[in-house]
């Protein structure tokens, strides 16, 4: 039994990649005070980590677009959030 219960645990930490905000994070401020756009662009940038591009993530509208954005107005304020409350 102790086996089986381990290749379990085991299987589900090698589901592929994933993106991790710490609760702490969340539980800040500077998050809470975000709005919802800038909330899901934080998550598009983070689909993009691969564990070794830290640095290198992209906002551009054609790959927002392509992520379900609909203006490039809104995408716009939403980096500057992100900026303004450090998350970029």
């Amino acid at each position: 039994m102790v086996g089986k219960k381990w290749e379990r645990s085991n299987n589900r930490k090698s589901k592929g990649q994933y993106f991790a905000i710490p609760h702490n994070v969340m539980k800040s401020g500077n998050y809470v005070a975000l709005s919802a756009h800038s909330v899901k662009l934080l998550n598009d940038l983070g689909l993009q980590y691969n564990g070794k591009n830290n640095g290198d993530l992209c906002a551009t509208w054609s790959m927002m677009k392509q992520r379900g954005w609909k203006s490039s107005s809104t995408l716009h304020k939403a980096v500057n959030e992100l900026l303004a409350y450090g998350f970029i």
